[in-house]
């Protein structure tokens, strides 16, 4: 158990070294001036990295639904 609390204090210590970035939203370290991620992508660019990424998440809760709701379906018939 001990080990459970020095992993999620050191995640906790790492999040404090980063800071969320207000363009694109990822986290990146404090040190740094500027978002490695989006710095250097134009905003058009950006917009369409999000996008896309947002379309992927949504892709893979979809995949993750129909896989449980393929999985009850057969426990559901090997049971009756």
């Amino acid at each position: 158990m001990w080990y459970l609390l020095e992993s999620l204090q050191e995640k906790i210590n790492e999040r404090k070294q980063q800071k969320l970035c207000k363009r694109c939203g990822l986290l990146y370290k404090k040190v740094i001036e500027n978002c490695p991620h989006c710095y250097h992508v134009e905003d058009y660019k950006l917009k369409l990295l999000l996008k896309k990424r947002a379309y992927e998440r949504i892709s893979i809760g979809k995949g993750m639904f129909y896989g449980a709701l393929a999985i009850i379906l057969i426990m559901f018939l090997f049971l009756f």
